[in-house]
């Protein structure tokens, strides 16, 4: 059975185990703690495939002379990618404001959630250290970067020409070679997670009632995945590839993202798929998602700024002139480049960033925004994952380095 079908499957699922239980903390607290494992289980997984597969791949890729391509291409589509957004979000709301929930967490002192996300933010910043050890990237994902930064350096040096470095370069290939089957059968076996993970995700939001900001958040969603990013993507490599097959093989992670918002842990099942479902090369698949992890949060940018606008428009009664509407989405496509270093709470990240470089005080009203955030930050990441997708096979495209893979023959 093709795994978009059994990760579908294992969702909706989990969907009616949710619905059928309703209520019970009992059925919340047991698949809460199993999903806490298997999601602990992928992101160890993950942190034994990354450093050979991406390393393995930047190597590749210097010693063909295609790094800076794949490279460019990576940072050109998420640029494009985060201020289309970002200014189409502003549109959007401009075009349909809807108030903000602002009730329940909203009572909460002002500057609870900025705290809490200035916190985050001033951790992942000093992890940049170079005096990090590299195996606290075992514990946290607070150093990713920096351990893609050292796996990028450590593969160019191997991508060298010289011909002592033939050997090296062999036995990584071969390393690389077993981890990608670690990682493929993670990606056939891992469907439980989307059970337990959508499962808890409607468990911990049915008390949240369908507001307005919801529904229509949802419904803007809906459209940039159908509509705006097929269509940028098609303009951006010329249609010479179908979005809708890659959004169709890319299944899986989309669903794992939007109900476990945190896209570290399935990391390497996206690299899979990349490769043996959409056809990307895996030198390319192995570089350029793990880049796309870091540098495409247009989606978190595209939500972020719908909340900003939504909350202001809520408090205040207005919504913010042409100038100001600008100015909101200009700060959120930026300051989404950060959010990497709050994975699972990207939109929280941003706003609370978009906010403070307007001058904006709230006076705690953003509050609101934590208690719905499983939600917002769960249709951020979906986008955030298909960008990261067509991403990839944007630079696989670029390079010529896509094969035909049948219908029958995908994972």
């Amino acid at each position: 059975m093709r795994t978009w079908l059994t990760y579908l499957s294992a969702s909706i699922l989990g969907i009616a185990t949710a619905y059928f239980f309703g209520g019970s903390m009992e059925a919340l607290d047991i698949l809460s703690s199993l999903n806490s494992f298997l999601l602990n289980l992928a992101l160890c997984l993950t942190l034994l495939t990354l450093p050979f597969t991406f390393m393995a791949g930047v190597a590749s890729l210097c010693h063909e002379r295609k790094g800076k391509k794949v490279f460019l291409t990576c940072l050109s589509w998420s640029f494009l990618s985060a201020f289309l957004l970002a200014f189409l979000g502003a549109l959007y709301s401009w075009l349909r404001p809807v108030p903000f929930p602002v009730t329940g967490t909203s009572s909460l002192s002002p500057g609870t959630m900025s705290d809490s996300v200035w916190k985050i933010l001033s951790n992942a910043l000093g992890s940049l250290s170079l005096f990090n050890p590299l195996w606290t990237a075992g514990t946290t994902m607070n150093f990713f970067l920096p351990l893609l930064l050292v796996l990028a350096v450590a593969g160019i040096a191997a991508g060298g020409r010289q011909e002592e470095l033939r050997p090296a370069y062999t036995v990584l290939e071969s390393f690389s070679a077993v981890m990608r089957n670690v990682s493929r059968s993670l990606t056939i076996f891992g469907f439980p997670l989307a059970f337990t993970s959508s499962a808890v995700f409607f468990l911990e939001m049915r008390d949240e009632s369908i507001t307005g900001f919801t529904s229509s958040l949802a419904l803007a969603v809906l459209v940039t995945l159908l509509a705006v990013l097929p269509l940028t993507y098609a303009l951006f490599t010329r249609f010479k590839s179908n979005p809708y097959r890659v959004m169709l093989r890319s299944m899986p992670v989309l669903l794992l993202s939007l109900f476990s918002s945190d896209r570290n842990m399935s990391l390497s099942i996206e690299t899979t798929l990349s490769t043996e479902a959409i056809g990307n090369d895996k030198s390319i698949s192995g570089t350029a998602t793990p880049v796309m992890l870091v540098l495409g949060k247009g989606g978190s940018a595209f939500v972020s700024v719908a909340v900003v606008l939504s909350v202001i428009y809520s408090t205040a009664g207005i919504m913010l002139d042409p100038a100001g509407l600008f100015l909101t989405a200009l700060a959120a496509a930026c300051t989404s480049f950060l959010s990497s270093s709050a994975q699972g709470a990207e939109p929280a990240l941003i706003t609370v960033l978009v906010l403070n470089f307007l001058g904006l005080e709230l006076y705690g009203a953003e509050n609101a925004l934590i208690a719905i955030l499983p939600l917002v930050a769960g249709l951020g990441s979906l986008l955030d994952c298909y960008i990261a997708m067509l991403g990839t096979s944007a630079a696989a495209q670029r390079l010529g380095s896509v094969y035909d893979i049948g219908y029958e023959d995908i994972l």
